[in-house]
């Protein structure tokens, strides 16, 4: 009877007789205890060359027999990240209040005839005394009038005038003309004259205008204006009427007044209005036209010195959204009223923008242009503004990364290694030698970057962990040899690709391959626009752009093993099997179907729900005799050998707590006569593993 009819009819047999005491207890209410056994497969596995190649291709010949194509970039270079990436810049920007104004006033005074007769004596008595009569006025010279007070405070207090404008007109109310006024204004506290200006034959009933340039000059809000000189042919013999009410009616127009600084009443402007300039420093001298963002922020901190509440619009004129929007900020600072100045912070997410990085005139490089305006609406009330006071910014640009970037990418040399990348061609061998009869690898260097570039690799070595035997790739068209590559074109991205075929002819590939490597260990540099900036800024970059060296290998599965070791790793539970509360003792059978042309030797370890080692049920390795060749070495059947693996009572109570188990499998090459060279791998090589067991259980009914 054949294994599995046994396997089939006692399982059966368990089940009926398990069934029989099931009703029995449950009819009797009982609990016994029994010994029983139990025949039950555990685990099944395959392993073929899928499990040698890992994250290799398979592919068929026409003769069944297998190829193994393996595709893997061995190493990658991001110049975003090592040779132009931008760096956070953060700017502290002292905006100075450069053009603040006042409005323009009129402010109109009488000098009347009353009060000027007043400082004339008896003459002037005269005159007061015919008040509402006609008399005959006689000539007077050198005649002086009293100070009389101008107040502007409504407007300023005091001023320091940058640029600006006095117009003084002088009315002739009098019922004379005059032949000669010399008017002066000063100031009332620190005495200084602000204008003296001369007026000629001013008639009677008749005005003059004179401008009074007050640059560079402090003016006070209370001014003082007298006629330091007046003369008059009086009333040239008539008689005139007298009205003491009469008066000569001085404006004074201040108009254009652009002042450093000043107590006063403001009206409402744009204390700050410029564009400012933030120039990025950029590694290896490249000057960018453009940078789209895929990720950052502008980070945005205003203080202001002014006492006033001031009211910003900050903007970015250089930045552009993806649907044509700009970036505008508006927002207030309240009045600075000592101590620290007052401060808003704010945070403008600039993913999706476009910044242009020319500058204001457009014929820059690497520079963004930010505008601020500043503003101060008019509350009528006096307060001291100077353009001392300031408007502080500490803006940056942080965690910019780059989706695109345009210009000129700089010239410089990128070193890269030593170091190293792991190489899943041979990922589940562990351990042994592996010739193989032939192969066929392909180098490709693929730009995708928009420049040229120069690609020197010194070394370039498989790596076995196991043994760390390192085997450097040699190759007097690839190693140590510079390598130029040409630039990606854009609209669509097509990269520039060079090809290196390397064989057993122009290389040491196939030892390089047969070191079974999971590693590569390499060292190269790049040398990024070698002769300059030839595209005349064309140079372009996206986020993800990549010069890749990849491999691409071909090797027909015809070849010599010696030792070579693999694994899998298999689910196992023995709690799962019909609920069985207790394994006592018994016996695995693991049954070994072979069909690769390859002898093995098979070993099996159980682990726990942590993958610590519980039980080695082999006990080492256990022999699997190759499959049985035809005439050509192809192996047409399968060899079956069973193990024997028996288990006491200690180790069963090791296995309950098993949840996986590793099998690993050493294949050689069958040394059988005939068939003792290469050996063809094809599609249906395997080798099957199965585990069952017989066991005794000690089962408890509840």
């Amino acid at each position: 009877m054949s294994l599995r009819k046994y396997c089939l009819l006692n399982t059966i047999t368990l089940l009926f007789v398990a069934g029989i005491f099931f009703w029995s207890c449950r009819k009797e209410r009982i609990s016994p205890d029994w010994e029983t056994n139990i025949l039950a497969p555990f685990f099944s596995t395959r392993l073929n060359i899928s499990n040698l190649a890992g994250d290799s291709i398979i592919q068929v010949n026409p003769d069944n027999s297998l190829k193994l194509v393996y595709s893997n970039t061995l190493y990658s270079f991001n110049p975003n990240e090592d040779a132009i990436a931008i760096p956070d810049t953060t700017v502290k920007t002292i905006y100075k209040i450069s053009n603040l104004q006042l409005n323009d006033q009129v402010i109109t005074y009488p000098f009347s005839l009353g009060r000027f007769c007043q400082q004339l004596g008896f003459a002037g008595s005269l005159i007061i005394g015919n008040n509402g009569n006609n008399m005959v006025i006689n000539p007077l010279n050198d005649q002086q009038s009293g100070d009389e007070l101008i107040n502007a405070t409504d407007f300023f207090q005091s001023a320091n005038v940058i640029e600006g404008f006095i117009d003084i007109t002088l009315l002739n109310g009098f019922p004379i003309d005059i032949s000669n006024l010399v008017f002066q204004i000063r100031n009332q506290i620190n005495n200084e004259v602000i204008a003296v200006e001369t007026f000629t034959n001013l008639l009677s009933n008749t005005q003059q205008t004179k401008t009074i340039n007050l640059a560079g000059k402090y003016v006070e809000g209370t001014l003082v204006g007298r006629i330091i000189d007046l003369d008059t042919p009086g009333s040239n013999g008539s008689n005139v009427l007298i009205d003491t009410s009469d008066a000569i009616l001085v404006t004074l127009k201040a108009y254009d007044m652009v002042v450093d600084n000043a107590l006063a009443s403001f009206p409402a402007q744009n204390i700050i209005d410029e564009d400012q300039e933030t120039q990025y420093q950029v590694s290896g001298g490249a000057k960018l036209k453009t940078i789209r963002v895929k990720s950052g922020t502008l980070q945005l901190k205003i203080n202001s010195t002014v006492k006033e509440k001031t009211y910003f619009t900050y903007s970015m004129p250089s930045a552009t959204g993806p649907n044509g929007e700009l970036i505008s900020l508006d927002e207030s600072v309240p009045a600075y009223t000592g101590g620290l100045p007052s401060s808003v912070n704010r945070s403008i997410d600039l993913a999706g923008y476009t910044i242009n990085m020319q500058g204001i005139t457009g014929d820059t490089y690497n520079t963004f242009v930010n505008h601020l305006e500043v503003r101060i609406d008019s509350t009528g009330a006096p307060i001291s503004i100077s353009s001392d006071d300031s408007i502080y910014i500490d803006y940056g640009l942080i965690d910019i990364v780059p989706e695109y970037v345009s210009g000129y990418l700089g010239q410089q040399i990128v070193e890269l290694g030593p170091d190293e990348n792991t190489l899943a061609l041979f990922q589940n061998i562990k351990d042994g030698i592996l010739n193989i009869e032939d192969l066929d690898v392909n180098l490709e260097i693929v730009n995708r970057l928009g420049a040229e570039g120069r690609i020197k690799i010194s070394k370039l070595e498989s790596v076995r962990s196991t043994t760390n035997n390192a085997i450097n790739l040699s190759s007097s068209e690839l190693i140590n040899t510079p390598i130029l590559i040409q630039r990606a074109t854009d609209n669509p991205l097509t990269p520039s690709v060079l090809s290196f075929n390397l064989n057993s002819t122009n290389s040491n590939i196939k030892n390089w391959l047969e070191n079974v490597p999971d590693k590569i260990r390499y060292e190269l540099n790049v040398f990024l626009n070698p002769f300059g900036n030839t595209a005349s800024y064309g140079d372009f970059s996206y986020n993800d752009t990549r010069i890749d060296i990849n491999m691409t290998a071909e090797m027909p599965l015809s070849l010599i093993a010696s030792n070579l070791k693999f694994c899998d790793t298999i689910g196992f539970n023995l709690q799962s099997v019909n609920q069985l509360k207790q394994l006592k003792s018994g016996t695995f059978y693991l049954i070994c179907d072979n069909k690769m042309p390859l002898k093995a030797s098979v070993h099996l370890i159980l682990l726990d729900e942590w993958n610590q080692p519980l039980l080695d049920l082999t006990n080492g390795s256990q022999f699997v005799a190759a499959g049985e060749p035809d005439v050509f070495c192809k192996v047409v059947e399968a060899n079956r050998s069973i193990i024997e693996l028996p288990v006491s009572e200690q180790q069963a109570s090791l296995i309950q707590n098993a949840r996986r188990a590793i099998i690993t499998a050493t294949f050689d090459t069958n040394q059988k006569p005939g068939c003792d060279g290469y050996l063809k791998i094809y599609d249906s090589n395997y080798l099957d593993c199965k585990l069952t067991g017989n066991f005794i259980l000690k089962t408890k009914q509840e």
